[in-house]
């Protein structure tokens, strides 16, 4: 009873706790060349999701925006707020949503959410370096080491005894190297710290929802507020214990080779797309793997033949179509674009050819079980269930244990990883060889 109660006090705690202090606001709220005074009151609780309470509006003000709300299916346009208060503190923010309208004894009132929006405050003291630092939810990672790097130190934390999917608990941070950096520094920064935030959403085996931006300059701190949920993780790729090889491997491969391709992490969301139906939860790690055949594989890897011999081959085939009597023109297009296409490996072959090119082992992976995942996406693309003498789930964790290697592979880890293939366990990667 008495540890329960403890909870019940600590939740109320964190839940009483704030990221940002209530303070009053006045400044413009603004779409498509239309600007209403408005103020308001802005706060920000544990959760870190910014609350903004406007005081009522002016009927002029407010029938002016409720002819911005348009029908139900319509694309919407954002609006623009631009707001300080007395002490200069400032909020701005250009993805703006009017969520509701409500007219009652006390006056007309609006409700707005946001996608992203930023504070400004000036500090009583200035920091020595700037900072740049991307929270996450959900985060757990236990006691990394820094790393020092062309940009700066980098730092990983997050909570040592579990969180909860949707707490702001850990973030990945940059400290320049100097007090007055490269004028570029804040951009590329920037772009390495997404670029390890797409890392350790994959180490973490989920999406991690990043709530909030800091950029800490001199005595000016930026705090840009990012609307979203938490995630919850599932099949982690390496423990939060044990981050250290992956936060190596993620460092050395931007600094050594540039940034993993966009397309590959977009991949990985389709992976990590969240879904509790299977079939969807295949599916989507099945238009991962296409994702990166398509972006990724060699063009000559992708054929069947080279190019240039399967040229002279294409010809024939059109001039014996072009000299057919037996079709009409709709039909001979329609076989001269097939024809374009019968030089391309089939989605098992182009599968198959990915362990060559990304130097991983085929074990699990005969292309006899490459060519049953096939089949079975395209059973459930056709009729949308799975047959009844099939067990999806295998099928699940082998598409994901593909993928994993993949990314693996391209931030050139090596070291132990978490492998779901009959149950957890731990693999080296690269895999060493198996014993005779």
């Amino acid at each position: 009873m008495a540890k329960d109660t403890q909870g019940i006090q600590r939740r109320r705690r964190a839940d009483q706790s704030v990221v940002l202090d209530k303070k009053r606001y006045r400044g413009k709220l603004a779409v498509d060349g239309i600007e209403v005074d408005v103020r308001f009151t802005l706060s920000a609780k544990a959760d870190c999701r910014l609350s903004f309470e406007f005081d009522a509006v002016d009927g002029a003000s407010f029938m002016l925006l409720a002819k911005t709300m348009g029908r139900p299916g319509q694309l919407n346009g954002h609006f623009a707020i631009d707001a300080l208060t007395r002490g200069g503190d400032r909020v701005t923010s250009d993805t703006m949503s009017l969520g509701a309208y409500q007219v009652n004894n006390d006056g007309y009132f609006i409700e707005a959410s946001y996608l992203a929006a930023t504070v400004t405050r000036v500090m009583k003291n200035g920091a020595p370096k700037p900072i740049l630092k991307l929270w996450f939810r959900g985060f757990s990672s236990y006691r990394n080491s820094t790393v020092e790097t062309p940009l700066g130190t980098v730092a990983v934390w997050g909570a040592t005894k579990g969180s909860d999917s949707d707490e702001m608990s850990g973030c990945v941070a940059i400290s320049a190297p100097s007090e007055v950096p490269d004028a570029s520094w804040i951009v590329q920064a920037d772009e390495f710290l997404r670029h390890m935030h797409q890392g350790l959403a994959f180490a973490h085996g989920g999406g991690l929802q990043t709530p909030r931006l800091d950029h800490i300059e001199g005595n000016i701190f930026k705090a840009t507020f990012f609307s979203g949920s938490g995630y919850q993780p599932e099949f982690p790729v390496q423990y939060s214990l044990h981050h250290g090889p992956i936060i190596a491997a993620l460092v050395a491969r931007y600094f050594d080779q540039g940034p993993v391709s966009e397309v590959v992490w977009i991949a990985l969301r389709w992976m990590q797309s969240g879904t509790t139906v299977d079939e969807v939860r295949f599916l989507t790690g099945m238009t991962a793997l296409e994702t990166i055949i398509e972006s990724e594989l060699p063009a000559k890897k992708g054929t069947i033949i080279p190019k240039a011999n399967f040229k002279m081959l294409r010809q024939k085939l059109m001039d014996m179509v072009d000299h057919s009597l037996d079709l009409t023109v709709d039909q001979r297009e329609i076989f001269k674009k097939r024809i374009e296409g019968n030089n391309k490996k089939s989605l098992p072959e182009k599968i198959d050819a990915l362990f060559d090119h990304y130097k991983i082992s085929r074990r699990d992976f005969p292309l006899t079980t490459v060519v049953s995942l096939v089949n079975l996406r395209n059973k459930i693309v056709h009729t949308g269930v799975v047959p009844d003498d099939v067990g999806i789930w295998g099928s699940i964790i082998l598409v994901r244990e593909l993928i994993t290697r993949i990314l693996l592979s391209e931030i050139g880890f090596n070291g132990r990883y978490c492998c779901y293939i009959g149950g957890r366990h731990d693999r080296n990667f690269p895999e060493l060889p198996l014993a005779g």
